[in-house]
């Protein structure tokens, strides 16, 4: 689209992290302000994407906690709270984008030549959001990821990554169309270093 501005913007972030033995704690407030972000929607009647400029802000609080004392396991969990809006010329006010609350964890196994995590993420109060039409709640998704790996010396390493363990049928789109989650698949990977 040679209509297209450039995007300018400015981000705040104040942030608190705390180390204590094995337990990492952060917390971080968030704002931002981005004036013509640039944005792709899929038009179904030219089978391609377009590219528009539209207001973008979004403010919220995240969480984390990561805790590595538990050998061989370690975990991790997060929780973002957040308010993301739009406004476009063909809106013309604040409508929702994407979801308020993303909740994500972890845990992850690590002995020897073998380490095996296992990823989840969930996000919530989640919105889909046409390009010219208000925002529609939309159920909210869970995608996970196992990743198991062995390395039986330095040279080679032997993998295996299941995405959407649970074979979830989730909707991953955040405007009008509905693209799903690939059901349960399988990628084996074989490294040899030289």
């Amino acid at each position: 689209n040679y209509n297209l501005k450039p995007q300018k913007g400015i981000n705040y972030e104040l942030g608190w992290k705390q180390n204590h033995g094995a337990h990492k704690w952060k917390a971080a407030l968030f704002h931002m302000d981005i004036k013509d972000n640039i944005s792709a929607s899929w038009k179904d009647k030219k089978n391609e994407y377009e590219y528009t400029n539209e207001d973008f802000r979004n403010t919220g609080l995240e969480l984390s906690w990561d805790i590595k004392d538990a050998k061989p396991l370690s975990y991790h969990w997060g929780i973002t709270v957040q308010n993301p809006e739009s406004k476009s010329s063909k809106k013309g006010y604040w409508d929702r984008k994407y979801g308020r609350v993303q909740l994500t964890s972890g845990i992850t196994y690590k002995k020897d030549k073998w380490v095996s995590n296992l990823k989840a993420s969930y996000l919530c109060k989640r919105v889909q959001a046409p390009s010219s039409d208000h925002s529609f709640d939309t159920k909210p998704y869970l995608l996970t990821t196992w990743n198991t790996t062995y390395a039986p010396d330095k040279a080679n390493e032997l993998s295996l990554m299941i995405r959407n363990v649970l074979n979830r049928q989730d909707i991953i789109s955040h405007s009008s169309s509905a693209y799903y989650d690939a059901p349960t698949s399988y990628l084996f990977n074989y490294t040899y270093k030289f």
